[in-house]
Parts: C-alpha cells; structure tokens; sequence
C-alpha cells in the first residue's frame, strides 16, 4: 500500500527483482512486464549469453513419455511467437541425428503425438549426411 496526497490508501505492484538473464529469468521477467508488473533483470554478464546461450544448445523434442512430446511442441510454439515478436530468430532450423536403442522408440512417440517432423533413416543415409557435415 502507498499513500496519496489526499490520504487515500492505493495499492500497486511491488518491483520484482529477478536474478539471473538467462532463459528462465528472461521469460519469467518478460512474463511480468506483460503483466504490467514492474521488473528489475539482475544479471552478472550479457542476457542470454551465459549458461542458456551457445551452439552448443538444443531444442529437444524427443522424449520416451508423450506428454513430455506435448510440452516440447507447445513450448516450441511459444519460442516462436517470441521470435516472431521481436523479429529476432531464436532456434535454429537445424536438425538432429538420433542413433541408438531408443531412438526407434521415441520416434515412434514423435510420430503418436505429431507436430514434429521425424523420420527413420538408413545407413546410407547417415553415411551421406555424416560427410555433408565434415565438409560443412
């Protein structure tokens, strides 16, 4: 509460202070201010740029639980509207190669869920997109 010249009670958000830039503290303070609550970023570095930043980042949409697939494309949807939003890209088109035992399986939850385009490949296949990479 704060007081008025005329001794009226008003009532108003409290600044919020979040620690941290990276993509949790981002979206949480960009949540806010889309709330209209006044927010303070706490950040040692440049925003975005330490622990959440990098190419060594990934989007992950393959998981063994479909509710996890769920999340993951809606999430994604979310990533793109920010994108859109600040005409700013934010994930790469890139793909991803998945080898292994459980590859075939969470393919097969990919494909139950939708909205991720996956598909299952041949050795040849690897073998042709293994040396588009060494030269790339």
């Amino acid at each position: 509460m704060t007081g008025t010249d005329d001794g009226v009670a008003t009532t108003r958000s409290p600044e919020v202070a979040v620690i941290g830039g990276g993509i949790v503290g981002l979206s949480t303070a960009y949540a806010l201010r889309e709330q209209g609550v006044p927010v303070r970023l706490h950040e040692a570095g440049l925003p975005g740029t330490g622990q959440s930043g990098g190419e060594s980042r990934i989007f992950r949409h393959a998981h063994d639980d479909p509710r996890l697939v769920a999340f993951a494309c809606e999430s994604r949807g979310v990533w793109d509207e920010w994108a859109e939003h600040f005409n700013v890209g934010l994930v790469s088109s890139d793909g991803v190669l998945a080898i292994g035992d459980s590859a075939l399986a969470r393919l097969r939850v990919l494909n139950q869920v939708g909205g991720v385009e996956a598909h299952e490949i041949d050795a040849v296949a690897v073998t042709l997109l293994s040396a588009v990479a060494r030269t790339s």
